[in-house]
């Protein structure tokens, strides 16, 4: 792959934690008035909106029965149901907690990608996730506050099936590209929310002296930028990286959140913090130094093809049934008087010399 287009794939990556970061800030304003739920759900009808206006002109992809399928399971367990779980996950646990354990999204990535891709991480690769993952933890720290057990379940479920989810969005890249997988996933999840949303209204309803222009204004950016734009950045880079090096930028989220307040909120950074940042960016360069390079999603090396080795080609052969037939007796009337040559040039065969065959039909036995 052309290096500037590697690293168009970094940045795409960087973009989408950038976007997901700052839905944190979004989220804790628009939860005022709703649920978590129920702001799914107009997340996911902004950022549908959007995407179908601005490629409404690009080259629709002839879906096959399996891209039909990817693209239910993405945006149903992926877009609908992992980030159900883990809202609802954080809603019954610590904020701390559920935030823990979304940084062990990388490790649910790697240990799938290696079955589903044959994308295995290099020792170094690994070692640099585990720091990431550590760092992450430093920033959030022990925090405080209980947990109940169906909370850290649905955020360990949730964290596992997006993980499960990311692998799978770089399976499906071969057939329809990243813009295309991330505008009907996103149909997808839409569509699987709207029971949820009922569910969640019903159940806790709605603040309506809350809603104002912060409201709409928190809902706009959550539907644009950390739902149309993040998740299609995230489909972009998995389209041209390993889905092991991508996972990697999982671990700038609380970075961006923690930086996020310090702008925005004026908190003030700690020492926690600046270590935290340190072995995170530690463990992110010394993993892409060791990353293991991967065939380009699509291309002739996809993972699930068989690589192409020319090293042992071999002559082409005719099939039984494509032999010349050398014993037929018209066959051998018409090579009365002619010659055949092989590639060096030497007479071979001649007329009534039938039995050789290595310059009429190679591949035939001699």
């Amino acid at each position: 792959m052309q290096s500037s287009k590697r690293t168009s794939a970094y940045l795409f990556c960087v973009l989408a934690m950038v976007g997901w970061g700052s839905n944190f800030v979004a989220a804790k304003i628009a939860t005022q008035a709703v649920s978590g739920l129920t702001l799914l759900f107009f997340r996911y009808l902004i950022a549908s909106l959007i995407l179908l206006f601005v490629y409404r002109k690009r080259p629709r992809p002839k879906l096959t029965g399996q891209d039909k399928r990817n693209i239910v399971f993405i945006g149903v367990f992926g877009y609908c149901g992992a980030i159900a779980l883990q809202m609802v996950g954080v809603s019954l646990s610590a904020s701390s907690m559920a935030s823990i354990i979304n940084t062990m999204t990388p490790v649910a990535i790697i240990v799938f990608a290696a079955p589903l891709l044959g994308e295995r991480a290099s020792l170094q690769q690994v070692i640099g996730i585990l720091l990431t993952v550590a760092g992450s933890i430093v920033i959030v720290g022990s925090g405080g506050g209980e947990s109940q057990p169906l909370g850290i379940a649905m955020s360990f479920t949730g964290m596992v099936l997006w993980g499960l989810t990311s692998v799978w969005i770089r399976r499906s890249c071969g057939n329809v590209d990243g813009v295309f997988l991330t505008i009907y996933g996103t149909l997808v999840g839409l569509a699987a929310d709207v029971p949820l949303m009922a569910a969640d209204i019903a159940i806790n309803g709605v603040q309506w002296d809350k809603i104002d222009g912060g409201f709409w204004l928190a809902i706009l950016w959550s539907g644009a930028v950390a739902t149309a734009g993040a998740n299609l950045w995230w489909n972009r880079g998995l389209e041209s990286l390993p889905a092991a090096t991508c996972s990697l930028f999982y671990a700038l989220l609380p970075v961006v959140s923690t930086v996020l307040g310090i702008l925005i909120l004026h908190e003030r950074p700690t020492l926690q913090f600046l270590l935290g940042g340190l072995v995170i960016v530690a463990g992110v360069v010394i993993a892409i130094l060791g990353e293991r390079r991967q065939p380009e999603a699509g291309s002739a090396e996809a993972p699930g093809e068989p690589p192409l080795n020319f090293s042992r080609s071999r002559a082409p052969s005719f099939a039984p049934e494509h032999e010349i037939p050398t014993r037929d007796p018209a066959f051998q009337e018409a090579l009365k008087g002619a010659k055949y040559h092989d590639h060096s040039g030497t007479d071979r065969c001649r007329a009534g010399r039938a039995g050789c065959h290595q310059g009429l039909h190679p591949g035939a036995d001699r």
